[in-house]
């Protein structure tokens, strides 16, 4: 990308960091080029999904001038992207949440959670199977023609690079311990960030966290005889 091309591209982005209320940090790592294009065409008119260098993205989140968009820097990770969105940040991140996807695991890729096999019979045929899971670890045995796991076994732990051997096993217990998703690391709306742990809490249960905030002002008011407008 030749310089011009950089300062246009910068002076793109912070106009849509001007015009959006709500500006999100996404990762798209391993996000398939037909996922994205599907989340683009159902957000039309309530958000837009753009790819950038993350140097461009930075410079631009520094020099938009608007409250909360240069505390969003620190949360460019992985191969970053920006969302411009006209909903709020819970919808638009539980929006993304609900269409993640779960495939299998190709050697190689990470695992996005804990596999665990709970003890019992496990719809494998007896043989080399046995012999593959006990060279992972597992205690297994053939019992009444049977492959029986005497303990649950952690198979993958969140974040492992899978082998070719997990590959296998994975495919044939037909577990898919693989997330595609563009995951927001970060969100802000009128100078507020929000991260996921944040925005994973519904919006019902926010309302009655306050709820009961307030009632418990009101009851300590009362009960210490703090005159409030609200107790008078």
């Amino acid at each position: 990308m030749r310089r011009e091309e950089k300062v246009q591209e910068v002076e793109s982005l912070k106009a849509k960091l001007r015009e959006f209320p709500v500006v999100a940090i996404a990762d798209f790592t391993g996000v398939p080029a037909d996922l994205l294009q599907n989340l683009r065409r159902e957000l039309a008119g309530q958000a837009e999904i753009r790819v950038s260098k993350r140097t461009l993205i930075e410079r631009a989140l520094k020099e938009a001038g608007r409250p909360g968009l240069e505390q969003l820097v620190p949360y460019l990770r992985g191969q970053p992207a920006l969302i411009f969105s006209r909903l709020n940040p819970f919808k638009l991140y539980r929006f993304l949440e609900a269409r993640k996807r779960r495939v299998p695991a190709k050697p190689g890729s990470v695992s996005s959670s804990d596999v665990v096999v709970p003890a019992g019979e496990i719809d494998l045929p007896p043989g080399p199977a046995v012999s593959a899971l006990q060279k992972m670890g597992a205690k297994a045995r053939i019992q009444a023609g049977r492959v029986v796991l005497q303990e649950d076994f952690k198979l993958l732990a969140a974040g492992e690079v899978v082998s070719s051997e997990k590959s296998d096993l994975l495919a044939k217990l037909g577990i898919l311990p693989v997330e595609q998703s563009l995951k927001i690391t970060a969100a802000t709306e009128g100078g507020l960030v929000y991260l996921p742990e944040v925005l994973r809490v519904d919006e019902k249960e926010i309302s009655q966290r306050f709820q009961q905030a307030h009632l418990s002002a009101f009851n300590l008011s009362l009960s210490i005889c703090f005159p409030t407008s609200q107790t008078i």
